[in-house]
Parts: C-alpha cells; sequence; structure tokens
C-alpha cells in the first residue's frame, strides 16, 4: 500500500457540508481510532465483493472498516473522477461494529457544474434540478421544510434513480439540515435569552403564600406603574380577596410568580389580553389554605436565574400557523415559546407542578 494523504485543513477546495454516516465491520478489523481523530478512506477496485467498497483506515495505516455500500455507491465515482475529497471524522465510539463518522465533502473547481442546472433530456436532469432550486436558495428555508423535502426524494435515492452527484447533494442535505438547526437553535436561545436580559422588574406584590414580580418592556420606558394599595398583614387571604392583594398591573407585559420561596413560573406575552388572562389564571390558581414559609429570591437575582435556565438548553421546534412553536425541558420546568416573523412573541418557564 501506499503513502496514504489525509485531507489538508488549508485546502481550497469547496466545502459543501457534510454526511453523518457509519464506519461498519469494525468488529472484524485491528484498527483503533479515537473520537475526532481523522481517518482516511481508500477506493479498493479490486474488491470482489464490490468495487466501488470503499475502505476506512487510521493513521497508522490499520484498516477499521468500510463505509456503508450505499455511500461508498455515490462517494467513490466521484473520488475517482478527483471530483471530491473526503474528511472523516468519527463522532462516537464504536457501537455494535460501527461507528459514527461526519464525513466532509468537498468540492474540486472542475466539478462546480454540479452546482448548475442540467439540461439534458433525462428524467434524472429533472430531480437533479428540482433538488438545485432548494439548494441554491437555503436560506428561505427552515430546517422542518428542508427535512420534508429530502423525504420526498428518499425513493428516488434508494432506488438508484439519481445521478451520483445529485445523490451526494441528496446526502449533503442531511448535514445542512443539521448545520441549520444548530443555527436556529442558536438563534432562537439568543431571541429568549435577549428577552428576558431587556425586561424590567416591577415592585414585587404578594405575602408568604405568594410573591410576584410584574415584567415591563423597558425598551417602551414604561414608568406609570405604582406599588398596589398595602394592606393588612392579617386580612385572611381567600378567593374573594386574592384579587385585592394581587391587582393586575397597567402595562405588565409578564410576571415571575413564586409559591412561598420557590420560582413556579416565568411568564411573557407580547398580548395585553394574553398577560391578564395568565395573571389571573395563575393567583386563583393559588390554595389559600397552605402555609408555606420563605423568602423569595431577591429582585436583582431573577434574571441571573432565569438565564443560567435557558443558556445552551437543546430545543425543540416546528412550524404552526406562519409562527415557530418551541419547547424544552429544564429539570423540573418546562419551557414554551412562539417566535413569529423573527419576534419572540410568548415565552413562559414553568414548574412541573403548574403543568399538571
Amino acid at each position: 500500500m501506499g503513502k496514504m494523504k489525509f485531507l489538508n485543513r488549508k485546502s481550497t477546495w469547496q466545502r459543501l457540508s457534510y454526511v453523518p454516516t457509519w464506519i461498519v465491520g469494525s468488529n472484524y478489523y485491528d484498527g483503533k481510532i479515537k473520537t475526532g481523530e481523522q481517518v482516511l478512506l481508500k477506493p479498493e477496485p479490486k474488491n470482489h465483493a464490490d468495487p466501488l467498497a470503499m475502505a476506512i483506515y487510521n493513521h497508522k495505516q490499520q484498516q477499521i472498516g468500510y463505509l456503508p455500500r450505499y455511500d461508498a455507491a455515490i462517494f467513490t465515482p466521484a473520488l475517482n473522477n478527483g471530483e471530491v475529497k473526503l474528511k472523516g471524522t468519527p463522532t462516537a465510539l464504536p457501537n455494535g461494529g460501527r461507528i459514527a463518522l461526519q464525513l466532509e465533502v468537498f468540492l474540486a473547481p472542475q466539478a462546480e457544474s454540479w452546482l448548475s442546472p442540467a439540461f439534458g433530456d433525462d428524467i434524472k436532469d429533472i430531480y437533479h434540478n428540482n433538488l438545485l432550486n432548494v439548494w441554491n436558495n437555503l436560506e428561505h428555508y427552515s430546517a422542518e421544510t428542508i427535512t420534508a423535502f429530502r423525504d420526498s426524494m428518499r425513493s428516488l435515492a434508494h432506488n438508484n434513480q439519481l445521478h451520483y452527484y445529485t445523490a451526494i447533494l441528496y446526502r449533503l442535505l442531511r448535514g445542512m439540515v443539521g448545520e441549520l438547526q444548530e443555527s436556529e437553535q442558536t438563534l432562537y436561545r439568543q431571541l429568549i435569552a435577549d428577552r428576558i436580559s431587556q425586561l424590567g422588574y416591577g415592585k414585587q406584590l404578594g405575602s408568604k403564600e405568594l410573591t410576584v414580580f410584574p415584567l415591563f418592556d423597558t425598551a417602551k420606558n414604561i414608568t406609570r406603574y405604582k406599588s398596589p394599595m398595602r394592606l393588612p398583614e392579617q386580612l385572611e387571604l381567600t378567593p374573594e380577596n386574592l384579587l385585592l392583594r394581587y391587582p393586575y398591573p397597567a402595562d405588565a407585559v409578564g410576571a415571575v410568580y413564586y409559591v412561598g420561596n420557590e420560582f413556579e413560573q416565568f411568564y411573557y406575552s407580547n398580548s395585553a389580553a394574553k398577560m391578564q388572562i395568565n395573571w389571573f389564571k395563575f393567583i386563583e390558581a393559588i390554595d389559600c389554605s397552605a402555609t408555606i414559609a420563605g423568602s423569595p429570591v431577591k429582585q436583582h437575582q431573577l434574571r441571573r436565574i432565569l438565564l443560567a435556565m435557558v443558556k445552551n438548553i437543546e430545543l425543540d421546534f416546528y412550524k404552526h400557523n406562519n409562527a415557530t412553536v418551541i419547547s424544552s425541558t429544564i429539570g423540573d420546568f418546562e419551557l414554551d415559546a412562539t417566535v413569529k416573523d423573527g419576534e419572540l412573541i410568548e415565552l413562559s418557564v414553568t414548574s412541573s407542578y403548574w403543568q399538571e
């Protein structure tokens, strides 16, 4: 075997994206590999079982396994033609004879025609142009929409009805979805953190049973809020006088609720109607017969606590009625949010107790 060359990180070839795939058959070979260590992919044209097979080696030139057959069938011709270079990096430890592999694909200058429309009288050209239309306009689509499009082409790819280079672009859409999802995660986390940071915290209301911090939009310079009237501490806390002790503050866009000294909910909405519904619904749900002692967190600590809760959380999201609905679990809390036209319009972080 000749000296094997690894892809130079300073290569000027165009990086397209990556394909999440596998090293298979690793339990049959002695070669070892560490997570994050670059591997070499080498076609085996003399392989009698599969002339398109692509073996995978470590830096000691020890074989680790093979690229899955469905990936080798499309990448081997491109590699042999000098159209692509591949950079493989394991992303997990071996599991049942296979190792998760991130396969980055770099396109040669002479293969840039892959990214141009095809005008031959061939159904495969039509499929290629359809995929290329999405590829060249990725910035207009969400990860969810691209995934749905990719799923619509799955049978074509699996039944060898695409050009090999179209099939490569199809596989690369999987990686681009992953990159787009991470970008969307970052965007939504930032929107949530920014909203929490930008809200002003009003004077607390309440008693030892329930403490509420109204939230105001500081960008609108709301200054009209005044403390609610003081009620005698001996005033019995009953459903009838709850709303006397907790009058709805005009201009509030959110609230933080503590029961005793336990944080129960953060809520924000750009809809005054929804905010009022949340306020009255939460307060009326308080058990007036409970005796809960404790001092709630200091006002200046609220923002820091909330930002720590939402930092680096993993979000689930989907499209609904022209908006993005977001959810996540943070320990014993559930996060729910809605984003529309790039703006966070509703956000709640609620104890699982209040979700029941």
